[in-house]
């Protein structure tokens, strides 16, 4: 690693100032101020256990993240009597 004069150390450094300075009057220009929304979202918690329909389909199944691994079907679709078995 080659070493750098003092005085390329504070041309970049200014270099980087002038940047922010710019950055920060182009941003103040014509800019209405923003107003934060901190309202909590009305949402439904997660569900606490495993539910599945009356019978569930592959992607059901698949997307239950009971494992690390989902499950998927080996040797063709499964029927709808072997999913709900």
């Amino acid at each position: 690693m080659t070493e750098r004069s003092p005085e390329f150390s504070l041309r970049i450094a200014a270099y980087g100032c002038s940047i922010v300075l710019v950055f920060f009057v182009f941003a103040a220009m014509g800019q209405t101020p923003v107003k934060v929304n901190r309202t909590v979202p009305n949402v439904a918690p997660p569900k606490a256990g495993l539910e599945f329909s009356a019978s569930p389909t592959t992607q059901e199944i698949f997307r239950a993240r009971v494992f690390e691994e989902p499950l998927v079907p080996i040797g063709g679709e499964p029927s709808a009597d072997e999913n709900s078995a």
